[in-house]
């Protein structure tokens, strides 16, 4: 049995005594039709895609000779009264006459439109001809190469048999539902069968029964030529569309296009009586698509040779035997593959082919930051800003995604501390943490780990009040990535962060001002350590800052270190002493404050975002700060007697009429009607 394999283009080889694969044959593109020459022993096949017929001979199962046809040939009939071979042409309506003596077309024959099917009547020496398109049969006489006769049949008619016994001639019409029977003696239409959805049909002379394929209905209408009445139906397998008969073995082949199967039917009985995997070749060999590019758990598929096959892993695997397969790969939303379509040859081993998938411009993929440490509700946000545009996203939970093209993007995570802080809330108080680097989206989601710690700078030494201010930040190589900034003004002993893990250096002054670039100097008073360096791993840390009183109204602050001014601030990380104007270090941080995203660093903007929030009064000059000269070395008498019952103080200084009223903090008056004390800053 030789079955022509339209999506894998080559012929099947089926051992009708064991109904076992015997070997594949490699034919031209999209082989339909295949007809038996006992004359010479060959195989003729129709190869719809590639306009030609290959010529196969039964004892070397090897392709022997190709002869050029029309258009998109179909179906194959051989004559065995003239030695010819009848092809319908569907795309010429025509049919090509073949020579089985001389290999080669010798008539070509007009006929209706789109000839389908052909079947030659030995009785009379004439071959039928089923016009898809015209919806009817030509009737053509060997012994001229012309048409004597038109038969109207059903709609869209396919397939056509010759039943020998009684002279009369089966033709399916898959739209209207029924078979069509024509008499060879007067070439006109003598019956209508219902046969549900047929498509193609076989004759079986020794039972008188007809074989009738059923595609929609996956059945087999078995009818009685004598009585042109249906007598069974056979459940088979997936869209049934041919039929052919083993008058050796008295049985019925219907290839399963769908199931890659053929069923073998009984004549004596009226049942299948085995199934032939066409997939399992004998001497086959696998061919691998393996697939890159496409996030984990894609559904991706391959088509290889008319079967199509899907996966959610990085491969697909097929069974061919040797020759030329043709395959496709399918495309998945967001993603195009290459190659999307070719060819490929087996030649006696296995082959692997690659798919690369490629993101479309316009994809995004999802880029999770994921973070630890922080209290739950924690307000907090990631920005990319890229070439191809910013793109952010903010929430109180532990993930925040963000979606972005493919494209490598500075990545900012800000968070907002303001309100973390002990209690009761300090005066003016703002503190955020960022994490600056480059972030490479690559077709692929991507995360990224934030892991955060505590950490509270605590006073003690400064009255009740008194502001003060800690600023910090790193550009060491941490845990995540570098590039971290805070800063907090306070009037309580205690201000807290959470930052990210990491090496830190902290500088202490009063308060912050872009104005100056740096910390001002806390009047009367130097903290110790006025600098220092902290790690933050996960376990909550305090830093103590002792503060003393100097003797000076407006001396104290930072000592000089290297011959740099105690006022400009700086950081001391390790043995390396590194100046941190933060000015500097918020322009090189891109801080954004965790509210509203404004930029914090420099500008009058600023200038008014920090008074508006931290109540600092407002800058008198834009520039630098003159520096400081040294503090005094501490006095050494005794520092002040600790307070008892037995001690009485005097009031607290009274403000002169007109003066307006005075200063809790330091108890000067306040002058005119301005709103903070020059003296150390405090709100009226």
């Amino acid at each position: 049995m030789f079955v022509a394999d339209f999506g894998s283009n080559d012929v099947t080889v089926i051992s009708d005594a064991t109904n076992a694969v015997v070997t594949t044959i490699p034919v031209g593109s999209n082989p339909r039709g295949v007809a038996y020459d006992r004359g010479t022993g060959e195989i003729f096949v129709a190869n719809d895609g590639s306009d030609n017929v290959s010529v196969i001979s039964d004892t070397t199962n090897r392709v022997v000779a190709t002869i050029p046809v029309g258009l998109e040939p179909h179906d194959i009939a051989y004559d065995s009264g003239r030695g010819e071979v009848f092809v319908a042409n569907f795309a010429s309506d025509n049919v090509s006459v073949i020579s089985d003596a001389r290999t080669a077309v010798v008539a070509t024959i007009p006929v209706g439109s789109y000839p389908d099917a052909v079947a030659y009547d030995a009785g009379k020496g004439e071959l039928f001809a089923v016009n898809f398109g015209s919806q009817n049969v030509s009737v053509i006489s060997d012994a001229t190469d012309t048409v004597v006769a038109s038969v109207p049949v059903g709609a869209g008619p396919q397939r056509v048999a010759y039943d020998p016994r009684r002279g009369e001639v089966f033709v399916t019409n898959a739209g209207s539902s029924n078979v069509t029977v024509i008499s060879d003696a007067t070439n006109t239409a003598v019956a209508s069968i219902y046969a549900g959805s047929p498509v193609s049909v076989a004759i079986d002379a020794t039972t008188e029964e007809v074989f009738v394929t059923n595609s929609l209905a996956e059945n087999v209408t078995v009818i009685s030529d004598a009585t042109n009445a249906v007598v069974a139906t056979i459940a088979v397998g997936s869209d049934p569309i041919y039929a052919t008969y083993d008058a050796g073995k008295g049985e019925v082949f219907v290839p399963n296009y769908l199931s890659d199967t053929v069923s073998v039917i009984s004549d004596a009985t009226d049942t299948v009586v085995a199934t032939i995997a066409l997939g399992a070749v004998a001497g086959g060999f696998s061919v691998t698509f393996t697939e890159r590019g496409l996030p984990g758990g894609s559904n991706w598929s391959a088509t290889l040779n008319g079967r199509s096959r899907s996966s959610t892993t990085s491969s697909i695997a097929f069974e061919v035997a040797n020759g030329t397969s043709s395959f496709s790969i399918g495309a998945v939303s967001g993603y195009s593959p290459s190659p999307s379509f070719g060819t490929l040859l087996v030649r006696g081993s296995p082959l692997d082919r690659s798919v690369v998938y490629t993101p479309n411009s316009t994809t995004r993929f999802p880029v999770t930051a994921s973070e630890t440490g922080l209290p739950a509700g924690t307000t907090w946000n990631v920005t990319l800003y890229g070439a191809s545009g910013t793109y952010r996203a903010n929430g109180t939970g532990p993930t925040i995604t963000v979606l972005a093209p493919n494209g490598t993007y500075l990545d900012i995570v800000a968070v907002n501390t303001s309100s973390i802080v002990d209690s009761p809330s300090p005066t003016g108080s703002l503190a955020f943490s960022e994490l600056v680097g480059n972030v490479s989206v690559v077709g692929a989601p991507i995360s990224i780990p934030v892991r955060y710690a505590s950490v509270t700078f605590a006073e003690t030494g400064l009255p009740l009040g008194t502001i003060w201010a800690v600023i910090g930040g790193t550009n060491l190589t941490r845990v995540v990535i570098p590039g971290t900034g805070f800063y907090g003004i306070a009037n309580t002993a205690r201000i807290s962060w959470f930052v990210p893990f990491g090496e830190y250096g902290f500088a202490i002054c009063q308060n912050f001002t872009a104005v100056n670039a740096g910390c001002s100097p806390i009047p009367g008073y130097s903290p110790t350590p006025p600098s220092g360096v902290f790690t933050a791993n996960g376990t909550p840390r305090t830093e103590s800052i002792s503060f003393v009183g100097n003797g000076g109204g407006g001396s104290g602050g930072l000592p000089p270190l290297l011959g740099l001014p105690g006022i400009e601030g700086y950081i001391v990380v390790g043995a390396t002493v590194t100046v941190a104007l933060l000015v500097g270090l918020m322009a090189a941080l891109h801080t954004y404050a965790a509210t509203g995203g404004a930029a914090v660093a420099g500008g009058a903007g600023g200038r008014r975002l920090l008074r508006r929030r931290r109540k600092l009064p407002p800058a008198a000059a834009s520039g630098p700060v003159a520096s400081a000269p040294p503090p005094a070395p501490p006095p050494s008498a005794p520092g002040p007697p600790v307070p008892s019952p037995s001690v009485t103080y005097p009031p607290a200084p009274v403000p002169r009429a007109g003066s307006g009223a005075a200063c809790p903090g330091c108890g000067r008056s306040y002058k005119g009607s301005e709103r903070f004390c020059t003296a150390c800053g405090r709100a009226r």
